[in-house]
């Protein structure tokens, strides 16, 4: 799928048995192509790897993802 607006939201959460996963998306317009990610240190190993893939979807925009896990 790809991305017809750079300006937008999104929010996801996922629950198992003893967990939670939320992951926040915001984009806003901006010429270039700009990542902030925010996460734990446990899985800031995984930040690269993020940015590859929603680099093969997103060509504009500022966008900032926030990955919580408790």
């Amino acid at each position: 799928m790809s991305v017809q607006s750079m300006t937008g939201y999104g929010k996801a959460e996922a629950i198992g048995e003893g967990y939670s996963v939320t992951v926040e998306f915001k984009s806003v317009n901006n010429r270039f192509l700009e990542f902030q990610i925010r996460t734990s240190k446990n899985i800031l190993h995984l930040e690269p790897k993020l940015k590859q893939e929603l680099g093969k979807h997103v060509t504009r925009g500022s966008v900032s993802c926030h990955i919580s896990i408790r």
